[in-house]
């Protein structure tokens, strides 16, 4: 499109808002055109010319009914009668003329009455055109052929530009453009394809911003080109931050350091990522053609199927599944998953987060092997450990028999009470289905019993064991088995001199969180007056002093209707 260097406005003939102009001036030609019409009719007659007059009379008649509609058939039917009044008048004798005349009214009347209903037509056509052109939601223009000019504009274009009508005509039309070449080859376009449809440009508002427009535009009347555009600025702004969003969305899928994996509610795959593809030794796309159903383990298929249940009752969950990979190893994994929806409301499939967690389970077998490898192992070594400690009490007893001496004897046998407590520690933590404990209650009983069956002495006490099923580690099993089997021994030896009965209380609790009680208490004599247990030379006294001090406990002798010692200590051991 050549726009001239400059060219005069006023050579630019503006857009008509209306179609025809049916102001006063045209009133004013028509009534003049009119009158000299009959002026030269009555000349023409005056000086006898009757062939030519009756054709003057066309040009007022086509002008009413042209500009003025309504009054075409009146003004014919008038003009009509004029003519035959002034036939009538001057050629009163002449019946071929007055004939004539009232051919010619005939004429006039047909050709107003026609004239008036096609130019009636073209201004109906007329409004309907500019009602959808001041009407229409998208910006219209009329642009010039010739000089590129803007000849008319609509309001559509004001909404969307921020142009008037009035800010626009005669304005070039590549003003408008934020690239002028853009705006030429546009027009080229319409020059060669006779038309252009839905180009995507940008325009400048009359603010002078950017905005996005889908530009339209064909040939109009021959000399002008029809334009449309759309405003598509905000679906522009919407789609780049569409794809911005899908470029984070993917950029998250992709790097996530979880499998993701999502599908349909037949179980077919909608998406997935690389890290879930690579987990099972598939590619993205292979994966994207597969039903997960097909790559779990048949004996985890039930799983997948309580997965949708959860979904419909708790909206989600979490649980372990199995996967068969591409080289048909098992892989374990750890599923987070929920509902998969498009956005709609309604469920469409779910949402897989998935972590292998294959090397982790087999790091937990080969621990929880080893574990029992070495649970195995100590109770061997608890069995072994008692086996030579009862070796230890056997050779004590025998050296007892072989001792002449009954004091020497008696020690021999306080050592293997002594060594018996212990190894008892480790019988039953051999037993023990507790991990590196006994049972406070069955290791009393079981101390008791073993005491007195080792015993000598005709008195045999009653004894009462409270204790609950306390889990006691060996640390403190075998010092508190040591310190019962000397206060035990020291009773029965001491405590019932002169009866032929009496009573032991052996206890054993949780006195406040953290720190535990061990009462042993007999209702005989009582201590010797005077007797100080923290300054006894006695070996099982001294014995006991230093055991209580090696668990960081407290010691308390109480007398009165018999001896009770109170030993309270922490759970573990200070440092």
């Amino acid at each position: 499109m050549q726009v001239p260097e400059k060219e005069s406005h006023e050579s630019v003939v503006p857009y008509q808002r209306e179609y025809l102009n049916r102001g006063p001036f045209w009133l004013c030609v028509i009534g003049a055109v009119t009158a000299a019409t009959l002026l030269i009719a009555v000349f023409s007659l005056l000086r006898g010319i009757t062939e030519i007059y009756p054709y003057l009379f066309f040009l007022p008649l086509v002008l009413i009914a042209y500009f003025y509609p309504r009054w075409g058939v009146p003004s014919s039917l008038l003009l009509g009668m004029s003519l035959i009044l002034l036939n009538w008048i001057f050629m009163r004798g002449d019946l071929l003329a007055l004939s004539h005349s009232l051919l010619v009214a005939a004429v006039f009347i047909g050709i107003g009455g026609l004239v008036s209903i096609l130019s009636e037509n073209i201004s109906r056509l007329h409004r309907r055109y500019l009602h959808i052109f001041d009407m229409s939601e998208a910006g219209i223009l009329v642009v010039g052929q010739r000089d590129g000019l803007v000849m008319e504009s609509n309001p559509g274009v004001e909404t969307q530009l921020g142009y008037a009508p009035e800010d626009l005509r005669t304005r070039p039309f590549e003003d408008i453009w934020k690239d002028p070449a853009s705006c030429h080859a546009f027009c080229e376009d319409i020059e060669k394809e006779g038309h252009v449809t839905n180009r995507h440009e940008e325009m400048i508002t009359r603010g002078g911003e950017m905005r996005d427009v889908l530009i339209s535009g064909r040939h109009f009347l021959g000399s002008s080109y029809l334009v449309t555009l759309a405003d598509i600025h905000n679906q522009v702004t919407a789609q780049e931050m569409l794809q911005r969003n899908e470029a984070r969305y993917r950029q998250l899928v992709e790097t996530a350091q979880e499998g993701i994996w999502v599908f349909d509610r037949e179980f077919m795959t909608l998406l997935t990522n690389e890290k879930m593809a690579g987990m099972l030794g598939y590619s993205v796309k292979e994966l994207d053609e597969r039903c997960i159903s097909d790559l779990v383990h048949p004996g985890d298929r039930e799983v997948l199927s309580g997965m949708g249940n959860d979904i419909g009752t708790s909206g989600g969950g979490q649980r372990e599944i199995r996967f068969i990979d591409r080289a048909g190893k098992q892989i374990t994994a750890h599923t987070t998953y929920s509902a998969f929806s498009s956005g709609d409301g309604q469920r469409d499939g779910m949402l897989l987060l998935v972590t292998d967690i294959t090397k982790k389970k087999e790091d937990e077998q080969n621990l929880r092997r080893s574990l029992h490898e070495k649970e195995i192992l100590l109770k061997e070594i608890h069995h072994r450990v008692k086996n030579n400690m009862q070796v230890i009490s056997s050779f004590l007893e025998l050296s007892a028999l072989q001792s002449g001496d009954d004091r020497v004897r008696a020690q021999f046998r306080e050592t293997q009470g002594r060594v018996r407590a212990m190894a008892l520690v480790h019988e039953k933590l051999y037993r023990s289905q507790w991990d590196g404990s006994v049972s406070a209650r069955e290791f009393f009983h079981d101390l008791a019993r073993e005491i007195l069956s080792s015993s000598a002495l005709q008195i045999v006490p009653k004894v009462h064991v409270e204790a609950g099923e306390v889990p006691l580690e060996i640390d403190h099993a075998i010092p508190c088995g040591l310190i019962v089997n000397e206060l035990f021994t020291n009773s029965l030896k001491y405590a019932f001199t002169g009866r032929t009965h009496g009573t032991i209380r052996i206890s054993f609790g949780e006195e406040a969180p953290g720190r535990y009680t061990l009462m042993f208490g007999d209702d005989g004599v009582g201590l010797p007056e005077g007797f100080s247990w923290e300054h006894s030379g006695t070996l099982g006294m001294r014995l006991v002093r230093f055991l209580s001090l090696q668990m960081d406990g407290a010691m308390e002798v109480q007398t009165g209707g018999g001896t009770r010692f109170v030993l309270t200590f922490p759970l573990t051991k200070s440092t």
